[in-house]
């Protein structure tokens, strides 16, 4: 990549268009072979997919695994490793009828056009969460990177392992972490001294700050932390690190919600010891939606990430110098800020920058966009408006319309998905709050595009409030959440007097005192 990176720049016509995904395809993801060809890799109905962008554009998609038990995932997306040669990826497979119960299954080629299946990355054989997996090239094998939940099991932390590939498999793997984030994505590259994952953390007090583990001549080192974002979240951000290498120089660039949400950059001269931090995102008018990923140039790096605008979203890059000098944002595409829009991914090619991302529908499709060098781009990114809160509309499980407007209040607003743990596990709890809190109305609002899963977990968990769904997630646009589950204490006249972000308990006294605050009476528990 040149450094004339840093200058403006504009999308340009290349003619060679959209990948060649079907419609309804998801989840795309990018990677480089040993001759600098791209690699896109999507999912599409139970097969995984790619593709080769040159030169000349891009190649016929190729099946690389089929599955009738695949995990198809906005937020977990299969991925490929290539090395002389050899390819080695990874996607996910549901392990049991449990719901979020799902293997990281791997793939092997030898010549980069036959593959088979080697089996799954870890050997624990419980019905829990593995997922968010990297694969990088590594000597004359591949390294893993997933987050494992076989701890779970036991009502412990979900653990983030490593393992080394050699012909495909995974002879044994090693805790690298004892306590991270459930639902954030993992990122792995390799400098001069090895390879490196970066991820979102866990400390005993909820701090989500994103910290890094190197391998080194002795071993794996101990987590450190990049930056003290010092964000609190008891929750699923969803919403992970990614990183970038070459040499002994390194990057990683992240979202945090703490301080009214900051999209972050790091830079490593010295193979990801240490990190220099600078801010990306510096429009106080915009509200960042994360989703961020990174490619190091020889001068700093081009960052991208989402920011919200209204009902839509805008994808943003802008280069960062490695003395924190802050290029002008420019605009890819137009997207929309629903999780079902993914991750919009970015590589380097010849022209500049290949962008792809997820277009929802339906059906949903997977677009792509090549950004060159210019001088004439002039973008600006307009204000975000929120709408207000008593405006809010979503459906039933029945498809029925349903509005805030129509509740007589008080409200307790209660945003959460199937796949986040912390959602599922708070049920309970709002349910007691609702039996013992005379008048108060509790809605679960969620965003889960499946109205099936979501009916499985209320029936499981056996919650009688009432339940929304809101497959597009403007609810999280409108009250500005930043991560699941979320909870906002709505009074008779629309506003909200009080949030929570993070799980609230039956007995959760901040909680107790907003209602009575209310007038709301409650027994006590």
């Amino acid at each position: 990549m040149n450094a004339l990176l840093v200058g403006l720049v504009v999308i340009s016509a290349t003619g060679q268009g959209d990948p060649p995904a079907a419609p309804g395809s998801i989840g795309p993801n990018l990677s480089r072979d040993a001759k600098g060809d791209v690699l896109l890799t999507w999912i599409e109905g139970n097969e995984v997919r790619m593709a080769r962008r040159t030169k000349a554009g891009w190649s016929k998609p190729t099946t690389l695994v089929k599955s009738d038990t695949m995990f198809a995932n906005w937020a977990d997306f299969p991925s490929i490793a290539a090395r002389d040669g050899e390819m080695v990826g990874h996607f996910l497979e549901k392990s049991s009828d449990e719901t979020y119960a799902y293997d990281v299954e791997l793939f092997r080629s030898k010549d980069g056009r036959r593959f088979a299946r080697t089996g799954a990355a870890h050997d624990d054989g419980t019905p829990t969460e593995h997922g968010f997996a990297s694969i990088v090239p590594d000597g004359a094998g591949f390294q893993a990177f997933w987050l494992d939940g076989r701890e779970m099991v036991t009502k412990k932390p979900m653990t983030l392992r490593a393992g080394r590939i050699v012909d495909g498999k995974v002879a044994s793997s090693t805790v690298l972490d004892a306590r991270v984030c459930e639902c954030c994505q993992t990122s792995a590259a390799v400098t001069a001294e090895g390879p490196f994952v970066v991820y979102r953390d866990r400390t005993a007090e909820e701090i989500r700050n994103i910290s890094v583990v190197r391998r080194t001549k002795s071993g794996w080192s101990s987590p450190a932390t990049v930056h003290d974002d010092g964000w609190k979240m008891p929750g699923c951000p969803v919403n992970g690190p990614a990183a970038d290498a070459k040499g002994k120089r390194a990057v990683v660039a992240w979202y945090t919600g703490a301080d009214l949400g900051k999209v972050r950059v790091a830079f490593s001269d010295d193979a990801a010891r240490t990190f220099v931090t600078h801010e990306v995102h510096d429009n106080p008018d915009t509200i960042p939606l994360g989703r961020v990923d990174v490619v190091l140039v020889d001068d700093g790096a081009i960052v991208s990430w989402l920011v919200a605008e209204g009902d839509d979203a805008r994808i943003l890059f802008r280069h960062v110098g490695r003395d924190g000098r802050l290029g002008r944002p420019r605009t890819v595409a137009m997207t929309s800020p629903a999780r079902s829009s993914g991750f919009p991914r970015v590589a380097p090619v010849d022209e500049g920058l290949l962008f792809v991302w997820t277009e929802v529908g339906p059906p949903s499709r997977i677009r792509a966009r090549v950004v060159a060098l210019d001088d004439s781009s002039k973008i600006v990114v307009a204000k975000a408006k929120r709408p207000k809160p008593a405006d809010y509309v979503a459906r039933t499980l029945d498809g029925e319309k349903a509005s805030l407007a129509s509740l007589k209040g008080p409200v307790l607003l209660n945003l959460w998905a199937t796949w986040c743990g912390p959602c599922r596990r708070e049920m309970p709890d709002l349910q007691r709050l609702a039996d013992r809190c005379e008048g108060l109305e509790v809605v679960g609002v969620s965003v889960d595009e499946a109205t099936a899963d979501v009916a499985k977990v209320v029936a499981r968990t056996g919650v009688r409030y009432r339940i929304w769904r809101d497959p597009e997630d403007r609810v999280s646009r409108i009250f500005g959440a930043r991560a699941l589950p979320a909870s906002y204490l709505i009074d008779a006249k629309g506003d909200v007097v009080f949030e929570r972000a993070g799980v609230i308990e039956a007995n959760d006294a901040e909680v107790s005192k907003a209602l009575r605050a209310l007038g709301v009476s409650c027994t006590d528990p």
